[in-house]
């Protein structure tokens, strides 16, 4: 049987949902809306049958499966050959596409509101499935056969045979299937004229955390597997998935505005749609061949139906805000004192931010089309861009959780942020004495103490006023949650200032019995061990570790050649502390001698700490305030 046939299946049902709502919607048919509702379960069940024949495909070493002969193999470990799911542009695209219609099913069970609204929410999240189940049954089909069965398959580079690989993808992918949830919420609000906000906010808020998972974990297994001491190299990939972050991050606050105020109706409305173009403008630049060469772009099928499917939703965005301008006008927010200016304000920076980032992005491609050579942006454009404006935001951050909604007065300014601005200070002449002198740690000492003493003292006024901590996070979630993952990206914040600009780097060789010292760790090189297996060869450098004299333990990075692939891989060894990591890489050995590069980076271990807050903050924000269950 080709197995095609259930993504075929879910095609047709899910253009069936989509005429089913919306002619049920313009009509009024609540009987066709009904049956819109019965295509969507179908879509997921003929989705699912699909992903788990996938899932089946893989486990069983089905290799004559194209894509099964491709990312697996008879010796990798099951762990690994269920990550091979999501490791090829196929599979990604299947996943991605369960995941909507997993959040399409739910949203029928969970969500109760007018019919007609779900109907027109429901038919964009049906439109959408139709985009990427057409990708699948046209140009991208994960059950394509082989006209052999090979013995093996290729397997999985030994880089994505890691726990990160398990994560990192589905994460990302939650964030980017959740994003079209608030997407349709809001298209089905403009469409009917009606408030989409409180609707849309805890799937917002979902994607945001997921996104936010994804690029830390994306971050984590980069420094720990690639071996160059980084976490963030600015690529296209990377970018990829911060840009809809950014506006995202700008949209979760601007969407306060309008709740409270009933202002930037429009500007929400764009930001919700510039934030899904975003998630398929990194699908198209990532999956389409374009960053490899325009003419590898041209000669894509997949890469003319993704910039199709973009078009399309920017279209429809377009005409959509063209069609109901009456409705989305409102007043102006004014850039003043209080906190909806300060949120504005917030807001337009992170849009700035992003368009740093796209501009880095889209430069090589312009360069090509303009008859040049690509060209990487590199890390010091985005560095020097983006800087400025983070230490700009955690400022704001400081002050916005200390005044209201309504305008405050200079003098008032000044004495709500008085502790903060004490402590900043105070923390600046610390620094000072201490003999930092670099300008961007100095930025980010004020702007992080000034930030996180306000989220502080926040939780201590709420305890000083006589109230359980605990019982206040339970009576307004959304309020501390937001608190925790304020404090969350200052922690972050300043593991990356730690660790770039203090990092110490040296690259050297050792003969058996030598040692070299760096700041306080001392490397004794005590020989390479050849260890053999069934893929390749390890070559393992044995170096004790001492630091201040005394032994801490014994580093083994190692070089491994694999057979598969003809291709050698080093895995790090990395002493990880609160406050630093040493991190130490074997480059390999030549008549005696043993290259190894070192690094000490300060303070890397709170961006995964931060991760960690993030996360737990995301599920406060996300949790059911007391007093709304008592009404």
């Amino acid at each position: 049987m080709n197995d095609l046939i259930f993504l075929g299946a879910a095609l047709l049902a899910a253009m069936a949902a989509v005429l089913l709502y919306v002619v049920g919607a313009e009509l009024k048919r609540n009987d066709l809306i009904e049956w819109g509702k019965v295509s969507t379960h179908l879509t997921f069940i003929f989705i699912t049958i699909a992903s788990l024949r996938l899932f089946y495909l893989l486990i069983t070493h089905d290799f004559q499966n194209m894509y099964v002969a491709t990312y697996t193999s008879r010796d990798l470990p099951l762990f690994y050959v269920v990550s091979a799911f999501w490791a090829g542009q196929q599979g990604s695209f299947l996943l991605w596409v369960w995941l909507i219609a997993i959040f399409a099913s739910a949203l029928l069970f969970i969500k109760k509101d007018d019919e007609r609204f779900m109907a027109y929410t429901l038919a964009m999240l049906a439109a959408i499935m139709v985009g990427f189940l057409y990708i699948l049954v046209t140009v991208s089909n994960p059950f394509e056969r082989l006209d052999f069965i090979p013995a093996d398959g290729n397997g999985l580079n030994p880089l994505l045979q890691d726990p990160g690989m398990v994560l990192h993808p589905p994460v990302l992918f939650i964030g980017y299937a959740g994003l079209a949830v608030p997407f349709a919420f809001a298209v089905a609000g403009v469409i009917m004229k009606r408030d989409w906000i409180k609707s849309a906010r805890s799937w917002l808020i979902l994607a945001w955390v997921a996104l936010s998972m994804g690029n830390i974990i994306g971050a984590w297994w980069a420094y720990h597997v690639l071996g160059w001491g980084g976490y963030w190299a600015w690529d296209p990939v990377e970018n990829s998935s911060l840009l809809p972050w950014l506006t995202a991050s700008a949209l979760l606050h601007t969407m306060m505005i309008e709740e409270k105020t009933g202002k930037m109706r429009l500007s929400n409305f764009l930001l919700i749609s510039i934030t899904f173009i975003l998630v398929l403008y990194g699908t198209f630049l990532t999956r389409s061949g374009i960053l490899e060469s325009v003419h590898a772009f041209a000669n894509s099928g997949l890469g003319g139906i993704l910039m199709g499917f973009l078009l399309i939703i920017l279209t429809a965005s377009v005409r959509l805000m063209i069609r109901r301008r009456d409705y989305l006008k409102s007043d102006p927010v004014g850039f003043d004192l209080s906190r909806s200016g300060l949120i504005l304000i917030t807001s337009i920076l992170l849009v700035i931010s992003t368009g740093t980032v796209l501009a880095g992005s889209f430069y090589p491609l312009i360069l090509e089309f303009t008859g040049g050579v690509q060209q990487m942006v590199q890390a010091e454009y985005y560095n020097t861009m983006n800087v400025p404006i983070a230490v700009m935001i955690l400022l704001l951050l400081g002050v916005c959780p200390l005044i209201g909604w309504r305008r405050y007065t200079m003098m008032e300014l000044k004495k709500n942020v008085m502790v903060s601005a004490i402590s900043a200070v105070t923390v600046l002449v610390i620094a000072l004495i201490g003999g930092i002198r670099n300008l961007i740690a100095l930025s980010g000492i004020i702007a992080c103490t000034f930030a996180l003493t306000t989220h502080i003292f926040e939780f201590y006024t709420t305890k000083k006023s006589g109230n359980n901590i605990l019982d206040a996070i339970g009576k307004n979630h959304r309020r501390f949650g937001g608190y925790i993952v304020h404090i969350s990206l200052i922690v972050m914040v300043i593991g990356v200032c730690g660790s770039s600009i203090y990092d110490e780097r040296d690259i050297f060789t050792l003969q058996i019995g030598s040692e070299h010292t760096i700041g306080d760790y001392t490397m004794r090189y005590g020989g390479t061990e050849m260890i053999p297996s069934k893929s390749g060869v390890y070559y393992v450098a044995i170096v004790d570790l001492y630091r201040d004299g005394r032994v801490i333990g014994r580093a083994m990075p190692d070089v491994y050649y694999s057979y598969r692939f003809d291709q050698t891989y080093q895995h790090v060894y990395i002493k990880s502390t609160l406050l630093e990591d040493f991190y130490l890489v074997y480059q390999g050995s030549e008549q005696g001698y043993a290259l190894f590069e070192v690094r000490i980076l300060p303070l890397v271990s709170f961006i995964w700490w931060g991760g960690i807050l993030l996360l737990l903050g995301g599920i406060v924000a996300l949790m059911p305030d007391k007093r709304r269950n008592e009404k």
